[in-house]
């Protein structure tokens, strides 16, 4: 194992789990965006009461809280020093983000509007739930007494089990050499964000763009015989898989109508929280009051030996005051990867609307300018020749 590595996890474990429990807390109070902070707070809340042991913990009832789902023991004991060693890493990320770096903060924004990380797996498992008649509760009941016997086209064609071929519609034939699979309509919200964001060509800085919205595939192989089950199976399932990693799943209505109000400028930011000043230790002030010798003490205990990334900022993202203009610049970069879902009555269809940057920040195409300007020029900008007079 490299010395590097050596060395991070020997301070991991030098360092304990509560302060680093109580110094991402602090970070996360002072991030420029409530959302963020009240996202990142449970985030972390939940995270360490999962890697803390029953023992150590209170009951609910004495609580009053819900109780966190525990691992088990032996899982604390192998994963403590990575995570350990993931907290110092996430803590750099936020005080990075607090200091004005773009990239940590886009980060930190995208986790909370759940494009990247845990929310966009919470955000995506709503899309993925077929959608039963309200109004009709015989179907319903059916459904739910028939479930083990009713299978998707799929399912039944390639005799397979595997949920993500419950999906899609029985494949059509387009061509004499090619079959088209479609999301099915009990899945309408699924199919209308993965044809929607397909159109308009939405950009993920973590992931690729999603280029299809449909699966094509040939209907024989290369001896011109009828394509093996498996394989094509095989197709639906990594067609599949590519894109759920790119699907950018809607958020709530309440919430993308303040990302779009806050990029758009409608909605005013809430400003920078002002940092709380730093302790000092009252014992060693008393004892050798304002002398050279007693500053130098506390400066000494209040800074790192080795400093981190976040304190020796380099590059092109370096820290940057934080601004109105420059959250209102983040917030539009997000918003244009976030969309909502609204229900059209009249088509009878969802409706997807995305935060677009053209939408939010139009570039004027045309200036008013004087006429005498453009005096003696044609269209295409060049001198109008005049006839000049015959001589004699």
């Amino acid at each position: 194992m490299p010395s590097k590595w050596l060395s991070l996890i020997k301070r991991a474990s030098k360092l304990p789990p509560i302060h680093l429990f109580r110094a991402l807390l602090r970070e996360t109070t002072y991030l420029p965006d409530s959302a963020a902070r009240l996202y990142f707070r449970k985030h972390i809340i939940s995270r360490f009461k999962a890697y803390q042991p029953a023992a150590r913990s209170l009951p609910s009832w004495e609580t009053g809280t819900k109780p966190y789902k525990r691992l088990r023991p032996y899982i604390i004991r192998e994963r403590a020093i990575k995570k350990q060693m993931e907290g110092r890493k996430a803590l750099t990320v936020l005080r990075r983000a607090n200091n004005g770096d773009i990239s940590c903060l886009e980060k930190v924004l995208l986790h909370t509007y759940g494009r990247i990380g845990k929310r966009r797996h919470e955000l995506l498992g709503h899309l993925l739930k077929a959608e039963v008649p309200a109004d009709s509760i015989t179907v319903e009941a059916m459904l739910k007494s028939y479930a083990a016997l009713l299978k998707a086209p799929l399912q039944q064609l390639y005799h397979s089990d595997k949920t993500a071929l419950s999906f899609f519609t029985a494949p059509r034939k387009i061509s004499k050499t090619e079959y088209e699979y479609e999301i099915s309509n009990k899945y309408p919200k699924l199919k209308a964000v993965i044809k929607s964001q397909q159109s308009i060509s939405v950009h993920n800085p973590v992931r690729s763009i999603l280029r299809a919205s449909k699966v094509v595939a040939p209907i024989k192989n290369i001896w011109a015989r009828p394509m093996a089950i498996k394989r094509a199976r095989n197709i639906v399932l990594r067609w599949y898989k590519s894109t759920m990693e790119k699907v950018l799943p809607p958020l709530p209505n309440h919430e993308w109508d303040r990302l779009y109000g806050l990029a758009a400028g409608n909605i005013a930011w809430e400003g920078l929280i002002p940092r709380r000043p730093v302790g000092t230790d009252r014992s060693q002030t008393q004892r050798l009051g304002d002398s050279y010798l007693a500053r130098q003490i506390l400066e000494n205990g209040l800074t790192f030996k080795t400093p981190s990334f976040a304190d020796v900022p380099r590059g092109k993202d370096r820290p940057h005051n934080i601004t109105k203009r420059f959250m209102r610049r983040l917030y539009a970069r997000v918003s244009a990867q976030c969309c909502k879902l609204t229900w059209d009555p009249i088509r009878k269809t969802w409706q997807v609307e995305w935060g677009s940057l053209k939408k939010l920040n139009p570039r004027p195409f045309s200036v008013p300018v004087d006429n005498f300007v453009f005096e003696g020029v044609n269209s295409k900008g060049k001198l109008i020749q005049t006839l000049s007079t015959p001589r004699g």
